[in-house]
């Protein structure tokens, strides 16, 4: 049993994942994907996450999440194909459909074996993106920055 790897590799693969919630203002105006692929990738974020009465990818800002990933943890490869799935749905007027028509258009994707990683790799980052979020944390999960209270005024 190598437990030191272990260990290591745990350590590693804890640090890849946010320790805190993020909210729109740490990423910045940096951008990789140009303003009509960010909208197409805001609408698809938002088709799997819709707005109701509590705020939806769209006003989390998934979209800032997942463009900073495709351009910071995606090799060109996997950038390519970002690129070309954006590009099929932009070609098939994804932005002018309503909602259950673009449900049925990411539904599509996942059935066809050569867009079936983008399908995959959107819905489970903008998931992952959504539940990260400062809004979802804060709200929903009870999360404090610094848990536990000094309370100087109890008698010993």
């Amino acid at each position: 049993m190598k437990r030191r790897e272990l260990i290591k590799g745990l350590g590693v693969g804890a640090l890849m994942f946010p320790l805190t919630a993020w909210t729109k203002e740490i990423f910045g105006q940096q951008s990789y994907l140009d303003n009509q692929s960010k909208a197409v990738l805001d609408l698809i974020s938002s088709t799997f996450i819709p707005e109701g009465k509590q705020k939806g990818a769209k006003g989390v800002g998934v979209v800032l999440y997942l463009d900073r990933y495709v351009q910071d943890c995606l090799n060109k490869n996997e950038q390519e194909k970002v690129q070309l799935g954006i590009d099929f749905l932009k070609n098939q007027g994804f932005s002018l459909k309503n909602q259950m028509e673009r449900e049925q258009m990411l539904l599509n994707l996942k059935a066809s074996d050569s867009q079936q990683w983008f399908y995959d790799f959107v819905r489970s980052q903008t998931i992952l993106a959504y539940t990260n979020s400062e809004y979802v944390l804060t709200n929903f999960y009870g999360y404090e920055m610094a848990p536990g209270y000094f309370k100087g005024c109890v008698n010993v």
